[in-house]
């Protein structure tokens, strides 16, 4: 079964932003703008951001590099930081 949109797991700890990409393969660009639209919202929203973002490990990251260019430079914009980590457990930590 196909899913319309990629799962994103998106969660709080203390003052961060965690966000999961589920999905290992997120390769159209439908699916690549969904993600950003949703990610600029939640950077919209906050006025210091300050984010995790972590991608499975065969995560096709290259598909999504201008997006997460694009998103950092937004992030840095509002004097804010991003992290970005690769998951290969189900649980991952971002401190």
């Amino acid at each position: 079964m196909q899913q319309d949109h990629p799962r994103m797991n998106i969660t709080s700890r203390g003052d961060i932003t965690v966000v999961e990409l589920t999905d290992r393969k997120i390769l159209d660009e439908v699916n690549i703008s969904h993600i950003g639209e949703r990610l600029q919202g939640l950077i919209a929203r906050q006025a210091e951001p300050s984010s995790c973002w972590t991608f499975p490990a065969s995560a096709h990251v290259q598909q999504r590099a201008g997006m997460l260019i694009t998103l950092h430079k937004r992030i840095r914009e509002k004097k804010g930081q991003l992290r970005c980590a690769a998951s290969r457990r189900r649980s991952t930590r971002c401190s």
